[in-house]
């Protein structure tokens, strides 16, 4: 079996590293004449949650006076970054296997861990590209497929459990068709950037893109749930602010601003 790896898709900074870069700038904007923040949290969240996190870690702030640090990659990379001692409050995960897998490690407060949003499966392609595909069976054909890593991007779990669910996953891996990558947003930008035939991404990342079009939805019970878990970070140092901002994610602020996002409610 042969998988093709890819890169970010950029020489540049990483996407990560950019939003971090952006938000501090946010904070020292909102600072009195620079002093340091009075309060303070750091977040580890999917990428796939990067405009939602952004726009409610604003409104957390607005509300609080709370300041928001994050950095969004993987939920696999980011488990095991915290595994390695990173200092952060609290763990957001796009799958229930890494949430799971940072409880059995003792890295997060597991009575503090909930659901607090949902979303979907869908395939697209580049706007250029007219294949006529309408569903999952159809991508037997396809030429270059973009899925995230399966081994750390829940987004390419999911995907892989429906490829497997169609009988397509041996046939598409053994034909150097699936093309990984490091994570669902580098996914929808290989697609954005004509490098594949199709891509496997999140309903909400494909809706926020104007370089793609969305050929079906996959059907949920061709893959496990696609659930958004936040937990505490057990090394907190902030755990009174990260209960906070954990108690915001059940607001009704909190639930406009998933709504915006085309995000499910939980």
């Amino acid at each position: 079996m042969s998988l093709i790896k890819g890169s970010g898709g950029t020489t540049g900074p990483t996407a990560a590293a950019l939003v971090c870069a952006s938000l501090f700038v946010f904070m020292a904007a909102c600072g009195e004449g620079g002093k340091q923040p009075k309060s303070q949290i750091v977040i580890y969240a999917a990428a796939s949650t990067t405009d939602l996190i952004t726009e409610a870690a604003k409104e957390f702030y607005a509300s609080t006076g709370i300041e928001v640090g994050f950095e969004f990659a993987s939920s696999g990379s980011l488990a095991r970054k915290i595994e390695t001692g990173s200092p952060t409050d609290i763990f957001i995960s796009a799958s229930q296997r890494w949430i799971e897998y940072a409880g059995r490690k003792k890295l997060v407060d597991g009575a503090s861990q909930f659901v607090f949003a949902r979303n979907s499966l869908v395939c697209v392609e580049p706007l250029p590209v007219r294949s006529g595909i309408k569903s999952a069976r159809e991508l037997a054909g396809t030429e270059r497929l973009s899925i995230g890593d399966p081994e750390h991007v829940p987004a390419g779990q999911y995907a892989k459990q429906a490829l497997e669910h169609y009988g397509l996953w041996d046939n598409l891996a053994a034909g150097e068709k699936v093309v990984l990558a490091p994570n669902v947003s580098a996914t929808l930008r290989y697609a954005e950037q004509g490098d594949v035939s199709a891509a496997i991404v999140y309903a909400t990342d494909a809706a926020r893109s104007s370089k793609v079009r969305t050929l079906f939805t996959f059907a949920e019970s061709s893959h496990k749930p696609i659930t958004y878990h936040a937990a505490i970070v057990s090394a907190s140092s902030r755990k009174q602010e990260a209960g906070r901002f954990m108690q915001f994610l059940t607001s009704d602020e909190f639930l406009a601003v998933l709504d915006k996002y085309g995000f499910k409610r939980p």
